[in-house]
């Protein structure tokens, strides 16, 4: 048998990366800081919602490999 507690993510130096910079992200973004995690978003707009609040952002296009690579990489 399982126990859930062997599958709970501790906040402490862990970063959430979103894929997506707009309102849900931005509430995702925003619960999860609450939870003590940090947070990263991929986008390849600027200026965007959950970009405000990311601690840190990429803004390329999805089909940029090498950017998705360094984004999870992080």
């Amino acid at each position: 048998m399982v126990m859930a507690t062997e599958h709970i993510f501790y906040p402490e130096n862990t970063t959430i990366g979103i894929l997506g910079s707009g309102q849900l992200g931005r509430m995702l973004a925003l619960a999860a800081r609450t939870l003590g995690y940090k947070i990263a978003i991929f986008s390849p707009d600027q200026t965007t919602p959950a970009g405000q609040v990311a601690d840190w952002e990429i803004c390329a296009d999805y089909a940029d490999h090498q950017q998705l690579q360094k984004f999870c990489d992080n």
